[in-house]
């Protein structure tokens, strides 16, 4: 008579399965090459196979499970650094909008000085290039393999790029005041907010 009832095992191999991924499957056949035997006060189902080949059966399965935990791990510590990566990101292109825009209200309420709109505007062109430095070499590394976070990824360095230019024109109006350089700061407000919005999922677009 059978000690183990396999539509249990099959069950248990169906929860390691979902939790180990397909390692678990490696346990199948070290299991049913067994014959019933008492060791070691457990009844088991013992092989023909001398003990130090049934040992190392198993040892092979658990390596190759834990390996497969370890690839389960390593896939969610993927998961959970990419979804903070593109957090970050939508924060820095989010804050860095509205600090522009914050530094175009300190110099026309005159709150700030040109001197001190200067400097602050020079800062966030010398971040965000820094920044988009940053993201080609998280390129390079043909880290990303989803074409979804790829996509995202360039929806990112698309928007710090629209940022620099957008603190670049800024400057120049705050310089050099005329309608045309307004207009250029304006145009490129404008189309930096429509990538935030879209890339933040943002309906309402009263921040402006």
């Amino acid at each position: 008579m059978p000690i183990f009832n396999f539509r249990w095992v099959g069950m248990k191999m169906q929860e390691l399965k979902k939790r180990f991924g397909n390692g678990a499957l490696f346990l199948i056949p070290v299991i049913s090459q067994f014959e019933e035997k008492q060791y070691l006060g457990f009844k088991i189902k013992q092989s023909p196979m001398k003990t130090k080949s049934v040992i190392l059966s198993l040892l092979v399965s658990g390596i190759f499970l834990f390996q497969s935990h370890n690839s389960y791990a390593q896939s969610a510590g993927k998961t959970a650094a990419l979804e903070t990566i593109g957090m970050q990101g939508g924060l820095v292109l989010y804050n860095t909008y509205c600090f522009i825009g914050a530094i175009n209200d300190g110099f026309v309420n005159k709150a700030w000085t040109k001197e001190t709109c200067d400097d602050l505007l020079d800062e966030q062109i010398s971040m965000m290039g820094k920044m988009y430095d940053q993201y080609s070499k998280f390129v390079e590394t043909k880290y990303l393999t989803d074409p979804d976070d790829s996509a995202s990824l360039m929806q990112m360095m698309k928007g710090v790029k629209l940022l620099k230019q957008e603190a670049a024109d800024l400057k120049s109006d705050i310089d050099n005041p005329t309608d045309s350089t307004h207009g250029t700061y304006s145009d490129a407000r404008e189309e930096a907010w429509k990538l935030i919005a879209d890339f933040l999922d943002l309906k309402d677009d009263n921040t402006k």
